[in-house]
């Protein structure tokens, strides 16, 4: 309980700092996963979570940041989305591989379907950081010389 509390307070402070610091992809970033938020903790709401068949909250969540991040990538002249979608995938992958039936234990899909939110998450805040260093950079004087 206690690691799912500090990870909602670590997704919200990057949500929050990339609204605040980032530029148009990155705070399109920090509104996917926002909705990704929104859904997890609305859908847990009527359902518990599920790790011994397919968690129908959390392939909603896995597809709402796979197709996100996928739109964002195709329309963002960024980078990172891309790695985001990709990560997305991985998730995603967690799903299909509990649907198939495949002999995974339930801690293994636990960590499958959620660690790469948090490769996502490190995305979002290296380009947040990335952008914020440009966007200061552009500001400063050129040299007299």
């Amino acid at each position: 309980m206690a690691f799912a509390i500090a990870f909602l307070v670590f997704e919200l402070a990057t949500i929050a700092g990339a609204w605040r610091f980032g530029g148009p992809t990155e705070r399109a970033g920090a509104g996917i996963l926002l909705a990704m938020v929104v859904v997890t903790y609305g859908g847990y709401g009527f359902l518990s979570p599920i790790f011994q068949n397919v968690d129908p909250v959390g392939l909603a969540v896995d597809l709402i940041g796979l197709a996100g991040f996928c739109w964002l990538g195709i329309t963002s002249r960024k980078l990172w989305p891309i790695w985001a979608a990709s990560l997305q995938l991985l998730s995603t992958g967690a799903h299909l591989v509990r649907a198939l039936e495949i002999p995974v234990r339930a801690p293994v899909y636990y960590w499958m379907k959620g660690m790469p939110t948090l490769g996502v998450i490190l995305l979002l805040i290296g380009a947040t950081w990335l952008h914020r260093r440009q966007h200061r950079r552009s500001k400063l004087p050129s040299s007299p010389n």
